[in-house]
């Protein structure tokens, strides 16, 4: 495991903006303690995590680690330090966590201690050891066959919907959010069909390079899963139901494949772009939103077909 600049994290928002909508204080009931850890971050919850479904899961996750030693519950804030952590941490391990789960609630405990710290409410920063993205292999693309049975899984389970999505990042390449942002806000903005159906309008603010992007919709399955999301996504969608759901089929379909996650859709794309419809580097750079070129071959992974291909043309 390597150390990370803990405010660098996909999983610390520390960027979020508060929107026009109403912000909501999310409630967990724990005993009060007037000096101890659970009462400084429900006081302190919506500057720690502006987002509300952030702050949801992150309450969540310290719950689970408030109630692991009840002599949590009785403990200061600053009682708190990395030997609280470390048992927490291998408790998860030994009951047979995934290391991005950990990840998770390292990221959470870490941004509350920092927080607290940047107050000078702790004495001390918080520097944690994550997993790393190189012990944990995502590089992978589905093929025709293992999407088939990804489809009938979703179906027969009543989850059409994330169906949908999958479609919309294996023909579309977007990713995870930036689906999401069809059928509901994020970061306060959404991503509109235009009026002719042909494009959608990835907001800057939604894009990860920041700069926005036009995604071309001229396929009819592609459409009409746009058209369905934009409906369903705005009561099917939560986190914690997207990450139960898509773990029971990993679990049921791939057999707890550790590279079977939904973000290999964007790899299954960029693969099936340069391989099926032969496109070259720019033209998938520019689909995926990817700033570089170097990225986008991170992304591409050549198949035997075309692999054969290449060879009969020598």
């Amino acid at each position: 495991m390597d150390q990370f600049d803990l405010f660098g994290l996909d999983e610390v928002h520390t960027d979020i903006k508060l929107t026009h909508e109403p912000v909501t204080r999310t409630v967990v009931d724990k005993p009060d303690n007037p000096d101890g850890l659970w009462t400084y971050v429900t006081q302190n919850q919506l500057l720690i995590w502006p987002g509300e479904e952030h702050r949801k899961r992150s309450l969540n996750q310290l719950k689970a680690f408030m109630e692991f030693d009840p002599a949590h519950e009785t403990m200061a804030l600053t009682d708190f330090g990395t030997d609280q952590i470390d048992a927490f941490i291998l408790h998860m391990l030994n009951k047979g966590s995934s290391k991005a789960t950990i990840n998770r609630y390292s990221a959470t405990l870490s941004r509350i201690f920092n927080y607290a710290y940047s107050k000078r409410k702790y004495p001390y920063p918080v520097k944690l050891e994550f997993f790393t993205e190189k012990n944990r292999n995502r590089v992978r693309v589905y093929n025709e066959s293992e999407l088939a049975e990804m489809k009938d899984w979703f179906m027969t389970e009543g989850h059409e919907w994330l169906w949908k999505m999958c479609i919309v990042a294996s023909k579309a390449g977007m990713r995870r959010m930036e689906i999401v942002s069809i059928g509901r806000p994020v970061k306060g903005h959404m991503t509109p069909l235009t009026a002719d159906k042909k494009w959608l309008m990835l907001p800057p603010e939604i894009d990860k390079n920041g700069k926005g992007r036009k995604i071309a919709v001229n396929n009819p399955e592609l459409l009409e899963a746009i058209e369905y999301l934009q409906i369903a996504l705005h009561s099917k969608w939560s986190d914690k139901t997207f990450y139960r759901t898509w773990g029971k089929m990993r679990r049921d379909v791939f057999q707890n494949e550790e590279a079977a996650v939904f973000h290999a859709l964007r790899h299954t794309c960029a693969s099936n772009m340069a391989n099926k419809l032969k496109l070259n580097s720019l033209i998938i750079a520019e689909a995926l939103g990817h700033s570089t070129i170097a990225t986008t071959q991170k992304y591409v992974h050549a198949n035997d077909d075309a692999l054969q291909a290449a060879s009969a043309q020598m």
